[in-house]
């Protein structure tokens, strides 16, 4: 992928987290790529449609990533990071005179609220999770069908969960509907596809339109549910600075 692909890809992947809809040569040019006239624009991602980055959906102008776009974005351009609005909140959580669990349903709330997806924290023997009607506002789900999907990966999800199924995750790790994994690398500070996973660890979710990020904790784990357009960096970022105020950084 040459310079110009990398940078019009980046930006489709941006826009499309923020607006859920499909993403025109016009808006880019318009918002981000001030140098470059829509025709060029449309050129290059007519490119990337052919190379399966992106795809254009029903008659529409506009351009929608595909899971191959987002695990590119994941893989070369996710700088995990917080708005300090978010980090000052979640820090505030840990910082008050709740006790255990407490504390972690509240933090398990605010990510859920912070996330737009649904938190997952297991401890010990307790599993919990919060945000479910976050999740399932998003668009993606607006149609019944698709709502139905996400329920059964949920279900999947809980079923594993309680089976101690997710017990043999190691760092942090993002999963994606076709059974890719992605694994941060602590020595190159980026996510790396991973190969050696076990079948334990890869879950099938059946909704095309759904990620996963787990991260492992001493004693369970925490992780995020949401939407395969979920903020990868603000998400991830979320796990990393919870899991910091838990002291297991």
């Amino acid at each position: 992928m040459n310079k110009r692909e990398e940078k019009i890809l980046r930006h489709v992947v941006k826009e499309y987290i923020k607006a859920a809809k499909p993403i025109s040569s016009k808006i880019l040019s318009k918002k981000y790529i001030k140098d470059l006239s829509p025709a060029s624009i449309r050129i290059t991602m007519v490119e990337l449609c052919n190379k399966g980055y992106l795809i254009q959906p029903h008659t529409s102008a506009g351009r929608v990533p595909t899971e191959k776009a987002y695990q590119f974005f994941v893989d070369k351009f996710c700088e995990p990071k917080l708005p300090y609005g978010i980090e000052k909140r979640l820090e505030s959580i840990f910082s008050g005179r709740r006790k255990g669990g407490d504390v972690l349903k509240e933090a398990g709330r605010f990510i859920a609220f912070a996330s737009h997806g649904v938190s997952l924290f297991s401890q010990k023997e307790d599993f919990f999770w919060e945000g479910l009607s976050h999740f399932l506002s998003q668009p993606e789900f607006y149609d019944a069908s698709n709502v139905l999907e996400a329920i059964e990966d949920f279900e999947e999800l809980y079923r594993a969960a309680r089976e101690e199924m997710v017990s043999e995750i190691k760092g942090t790790q993002i999963f994606f509907p076709s059974g890719v994994v992605l694994e941060w690398n602590h020595d190159s500070d980026r996510f790396l596809f991973k190969s050696d996973y076990s079948e334990r660890e890869k879950f099938l979710l059946k909704d095309e339109d759904l990620s996963l990020i787990l991260s492992n904790l001493e004693d369970g784990f925490i992780g995020i549910l949401g939407p395969t357009r979920m903020d990868y960096s603000r998400n991830i970022a979320l796990i990393e600075k919870t899991k910091e105020l838990l002291g297991e950084k």
